[in-house]
């Protein structure tokens, strides 16, 4: 296992460069970049043959960050969220500030909180969000250990974190704000 904080200091230069990383996340591996940034992004979707118009999933490191990233932030999934205690994934009506091609066509986007780990490590001190996809082909099963990854796409990336700890090994819940409520989608 390679030192914790170089690798993060590592992991920052190469976001902060454009590059792609695999991660293992609060759920599964992802494979990462910064998400304000669209030519990282269309990296990611290189690698994984993904269709350009499928939206991700952003992970961020506080509250506070999320707010930077979305037009509005009602009390009620503020609530919903402070209550929660497995990874949870919030579609948005309307990202802000971050790459085009990481918003869905309508401009919405789902963001997770993350809170511990190395991810969240990376997000703090990057300051800035990620884009976590599944380090897969677009389609395929998503990959549980860094060990079951491709050569190909480990070839194609930038960086691998190693991190001995991973909370989960499923992918997030998933809801979608409506109205005044929200709506679980999975």
């Amino acid at each position: 296992m390679k030192n914790y904080s170089s690798q993060i200091d590592k992991t920052i230069a190469i976001l902060n460069a454009g590059g792609v990383i695999i991660c293992p996340t609060d759920t599964i591996i992802g494979l990462s970049a910064d998400a304000t940034n669209s030519e990282a992004v269309n990296k990611i979707i290189s690698i994984k043959n993904r269709p350009e118009n499928k939206s991700f999933i952003v992970l961020v490191s506080s509250i506070g960050m999320l707010k930077n990233y979305v037009e509005d932030l009602p009390n009620f999934v503020l609530d919903f969220l402070a209550k929660q205690k497995e990874p949870t994934t919030i579609i948005y009506k309307k990202g802000l500030h971050l790459a085009d091609n990481v918003l869905a066509e309508n401009g919405s986007i789902g963001i997770r909180i993350v809170n511990e780990g190395i991810v969240y490590e990376i997000i703090k001190n990057l300051n800035k969000p990620i884009v976590s996809t599944s380090v897969n082909e677009s389609g395929a099963t998503s990959i549980l250990k860094i060990e079951e990854i491709s050569k190909t796409i480990k070839n194609k990336v930038d960086f691998i974190v190693e991190s001995p700890i991973q909370q989960h090994n499923k992918p997030s819940s998933i809801f979608m704000i409506q109205q005044k409520s929200l709506t679980q989608l999975r």
